[in-house]
């Protein structure tokens, strides 16, 4: 026997066979490597031995480390922003609504119907997938979730008929005020357990913002 050899067998070793008593079976269905340091005994692995280093699998699907739900749910990394997540995920709402209108204007001939499919898109990923990454950040609403922000941006553009450059800006900055401020029921909602509290409470800034955006155009209208 060379100074270092491994042995393996043919089948596979069920986890209730007796332990390796130290000398070695050609027919023993383990795998025994002798060291080459003097004074080491060889030292026993098989596939039950629980100090056997296994890889984890890990049941949240990745994209290239990144897990499917947290980069769902941080609306295509703006929510991974280290400051101000908030801020930047309804940033990417809001360069989304400008990407339609510059881009496929013809969605804006029925931009009431658009900003409702948003707004169930965005709540439905929000409620559904914000328990998968608690889960796996072990955190309770984690910080990179903004799906939410993005449900509440378009929730402030609901109202609008005719969305103009002026409307995009003006929603941005009155849904992040109002989703700091989080004038009631926000706050109340905001208790609610896990993708509904998360989601509800933008929902509830938003649609403040969007009656606000509302009151403001009629009264600029009229003036």
């Amino acid at each position: 026997m060379s100074a270092e050899e491994s042995i393996f067998c043919a089948e596979p070793r069920p986890c209730n066979a007796p332990r390796y008593n130290g000398h070695v079976t050609l027919t023993s269905p383990v795998q025994i490597r002798s060291q080459t340091r003097r004074g080491t005994e060889p030292r026993l692995e098989s596939p039950c031995d629980p100090s056997r280093s296994l890889p984890h699998r890990n049941a949240t699907a990745t994209l290239r480390g990144v897990s499917i739900a947290r980069l769902i749910l941080s609306y295509g990394g703006f929510g991974l922003s280290p400051k101000a997540p908030g801020t930047t995920g309804t940033l990417g709402a809001a360069l989304t609504a400008a990407a339609i209108m510059a881009w496929a204007p013809g969605l804006t001939r029925e931009w009431q119907v658009l900003a409702g499919a948003w707004i169930l898109l965005a709540s439905l990923l929000t409620v559904l997938l914000t328990p998968v990454l608690e889960a796996e950040t072990g955190e309770k609403d984690p910080g990179v979730i903004v799906m939410d922000e993005v449900a509440g941006y378009w929730a402030t553009l609901l109202f609008v008929q005719h969305p103009g450059w002026t409307h995009l800006v003006a929603a941005f900055f009155l849904f992040r005020f109002l989703d700091v401020l989080k004038p009631w029921p926000a706050w109340k909602l905001e208790q609610l357990p896990s993708g509904w509290g998360v989601l509800l409470d933008d929902v509830a800034a938003g649609l403040y913002g969007g009656v606000a955006l509302w009151a403001i155009e009629r009264f600029t209208t009229a003036a």
